[in-house]
């Protein structure tokens, strides 16, 4: 919400600047121009300073969604790279593919997340794997991993 803000403040106070200068170069080009060409320019100059408030309007929104849209990690990510780390330690094979089952909430101080992991071993045989990391959700202290190995597909 506070960035909103702040960048809200930004595009105003930006834009009042951005049209102060168009009106001070307006005014010293028609200055340093005859003044039957001066009418010109002045009639010329509404339409340009459209023109490039919405270019820099749009230049300003690309920026800002660009900057704005980028995702933080999900929560699982860190989960993830223990059940790959202990899978690859465990079986000694090369993991293929992994996906996040999901997260189940045992208790409020212990929860368990859910990966299924395809292997490939060393002989070439594939298999999945599914890896269940208990842990305290408020230290991320690691209770238990359990491995249990699927028959077939996943």
């Amino acid at each position: 919400m506070m960035r909103n803000k702040i960048t809200g403040r930004l595009l105003r106070s930006f834009g009042d600047f951005f049209l102060e200068n168009i009106r001070l170069i307006e005014e010293r080009v028609a200055y340093f121009i005859y003044l039957k060409d001066a009418g010109d320019i002045k009639k010329k100059a509404p339409r340009w300073v459209v023109v490039m408030k919405r270019l820099l309007i749009s230049l300003l929104a690309v920026f800002i969604v660009s900057t704005a849209s980028v995702e933080a990690e999900p929560e699982y990510a860190k989960w993830s790279a223990v059940a790959v780390k202990e899978t690859q330690k465990r079986y000694k094979a090369d993991i293929i593919d992994y996906k996040h089952i999901g997260r189940l909430e045992i208790t409020p101080k212990k929860s368990e997340e859910r990966f299924k992991l395809w292997l490939r071993s060393k002989v070439g045989n594939e298999f999945g794997v599914y890896v269940f990391i208990q842990f305290d959700p408020s230290t991320d202290v690691i209770y238990s991993i359990r491995f249990i190995e699927a028959n077939g597909y996943l």
